[in-house]
């Protein structure tokens, strides 16, 4: 079920933003989230939300911020980004995304998207800090399903987020080093 709390917040924004979160709702049509189960459109509302939350209501900040995983997690091409939503959105939503390249590893696709970040421009940034901040929200299923991935993630998310040099979100990305600092001490993963 969609929250509509939140719901309510987008479509008392520009037309643009409206726009984008319908365009996400349908490209995530079915989709439910890993560890959680919930309809797969709340993550990128509730990220859409924590920028609102933190007063970054730029316009084309919050459609990135609800069509960041359309590229990653739907079959949905840039040119779909590009003819909907214009060309700077489409190139803040492709920073976003991981390289789908099964060849590299992981580790180094991790490693070459935090490179991508850190010369991302501030909206980006703070797209991925609220991206990283709600998916903290799932962290004690996560744990729950899969503990050394748990471990593995908050160590990801940690250098992710001292990659990141925005001038914007740095209480933010300090706030979210000592949640996953507290985590990892709550569920012991040293």
């Amino acid at each position: 079920m969609i929250n509509f709390e939140m719901h309510s917040s987008i479509t008392s924004m520009p037309k643009a933003v409206q726009e984008a979160f319908a365009f996400a709702d349908k490209k995530h049509e079915g989709q439910v989230r890993l560890y959680s189960h919930e309809q797969y459109i709340n993550h990128p509302l509730r990220v859409a939300q924590q920028l609102i939350d933190w007063q970054y209501t730029n316009p084309v900040t919050l459609q990135v911020a609800l069509l960041h995983d359309v590229l990653e997690d739907t079959p949905c091409t840039i040119s779909e980004i590009v003819r909907n939503f214009g060309h700077e959105v489409a190139a803040k939503v492709r920073l976003l995304t991981e390289s789908p390249d099964p060849l590299l590893k992981r580790e180094d696709r991790k490693l070459l998207h935090n490179h991508i970040l850190r010369s991302a421009d501030d909206d980006v940034q703070l797209v991925k800090v609220a991206d990283i901040s709600d998916n903290l929200l799932d962290f004690s299923v996560l744990h729950e399903a899969d503990r050394k991935f748990a471990k593995m993630y908050l160590e990801e998310k940690k250098v992710t987020l001292l990659s990141l040099n925005g001038r914007y979100g740095f209480s933010e990305r300090h706030e979210l080093l000592k949640t996953i600092q507290t985590l990892t001490e709550e569920f012991n993963l040293r």
